[in-house]
This record gives C-alpha cells, sequence and structure tokens, in this order.
C-alpha cells in the first residue's frame, strides 16, 4: 500500500505495488494517486513494527500526447533497496517481471482476472498512535476487452463483498490467472486506473504499455552513464 503526508498528515491514496524487472527494482502506481507535490510525499510502508520506509529514488509519469490520455495514468518510482538494512533488504517482496513480459500473449474475453489491492474501505490510519491498518484485498472478474481507447482495457468484477466499489485500488497490478490441472497459467495484463462507482466495470491500463515505459526508463539510465 501507499500514503502521502498532507498538512503535516498521512492518508492512504491509492495502491501501489514492488517489482524487479532487469535487475533494478520499481514501485508502480497510477499517477492520478500522487499528489501535486509531485510524488515527492509519497511513502511506502515496508515494515509496521520499525515504521521504515523503502527508499524512492526518481520518479517517471507516463506521458501522452495530446496530455491527459488514460493510457499514460502510471507512475513508476525507482527504488533504492541498497539503503535498507541487509535483513530488510533480504525480505522484500517483489513481482518478478521479466518472465511475465510475452509478446505472444494474448488475452481472451471472459478471462479470469485477479486484481490485489488496498481498497480504502478495508484501510486507515489511526493518527493518534501513528498505525496503517492496512488490509490486502483479492477481487476476482473477467476480461471485457479493449475500451476503444489507445491501451485502456476493461475488466468486470465478480461480486465485491465487504465493499462498496473498488476506490484506493487504482494502481493495482491486474493478473491473469488460467487454471490447468497439472499447472496455473499466469501473467500480468495491466494496471487498474479506475473502477465504477456504481455497477462492477472497471478499466485498466495494459502491461505493454508499462513495459514500455520501463524500458524507457532503464535506457534513459543507461544512456547516462
Amino acid at each position: 500500500d501507499e500514503f502521502s503526508e498532507a498538512d503535516s498528515l498521512y492518508g492512504i491514496a491509492g495502491t501501489c505495488f514492488l517489482v524487479c524487472y532487469r535487475n533494478a527494482i520499481f514501485v508502480i502506481t497510477a499517477q492520478h494517486c500522487l499528489t501535486p507535490q509531485n510524488g515527492n510525499d509519497v511513502r511506502i510502508a515496508l515494515n509496521p513494527e520499525t515504521k521504515s520506509f523503502l527508499p524512492l529514488k526518481q520518479l517517471h509519469k507516463a506521458v501522452s500526447n495530446p496530455p491527459g490520455q488514460d493510457f499514460a495514468d502510471l507512475a513508476v518510482f525507482e527504488a533504492a533497496p541498497e539503503l535498507l538494512e541487509a535483513e530488510e533488504r533480504a525480505a522484500l517482496q517483489f513481482l518478478a517481471l521479466d518472465p511475465l513480459r510475452s509478446p505472444t500473449l494474448k488475452i481472451k474475453n471472459d478471462a479470469k482476472l485477479v486484481v490485489p489491492g488496498f481498497p480504502k474501505y478495508l484501510n486507515e490510519v489511526d493518527y493518534d498512535r501513528f498505525v496503517l491498518h492496512t488490509q490486502r484485498y483479492l477481487p476476482s472478474g473477467n476480461y471485457r476487452g479493449l475500451t476503444g481507447r489507445v491501451g485502456v482495457h476493461a475488466m468486470e468484477f465478480d461480486d465485491l463483498e465487504h465493499i462498496d466499489w473498488p476506490d484506493g485500488m487504482s494502481g493495482s497490478p491486474v493478473l491473469f490467472v488460467e487454471a490447468h490441472p497439472e499447472a496455473h497459467l499466469f501473467g500480468l495484463m495491466g494496471v487498474l486506473i479506475k473502477g465504477a462507482r456504481y455497477g462492477k466495470n472497471s478499466e485498466f491500463v495494459g502491461a505493454d504499455v508499462l513495459f514500455k515505459l520501463l524500458d524507457q526508463i532503464i535506457s534513459a539510465k543507461r544512456n547516462q552513464e
């Protein structure tokens, strides 16, 4: 989960997830979850006991021309795990993206999707005790095809128990799961960017857009070295 500081207080602001791609660690979220401070106020909680945070470096935002297109609602933080104590660095859990990148992966209509995230209704901050109450939520749904807008796909959640709507889940990874007798196929389909207040429809940016952004970040860093 991700939270940001405003008026000297912290508030949970959407969902993020940690990935490893081409030997680098990144934090992925939806750009609209960030405040006008341009991400400088974002803190990624690591350990509730030590109240430590994941060290972050540069923020990268997807851009579009014309600006404001939904496929560009992505933000990527470069993480600096080398600044952590060895024990905390070894305990980091991330999604390994390299084996999940497949140019031939085609998602079928009605395919089963799962979206692990941190909805607003199940998460809160106890300011008096400086405690984050976090509870991950794992709703499932089905793929509903392209929206007709570049890079944006549609899905429909199954029954959303315990929450009214997926507020706070923007930035969650959208994962594809297909069960087989001997194994489960698994893949990253994209990043959730919006959910309907009424009904079960939601939208996500395709994984191909995210991979393109990550490749641009890594290429630019190597050119600077």
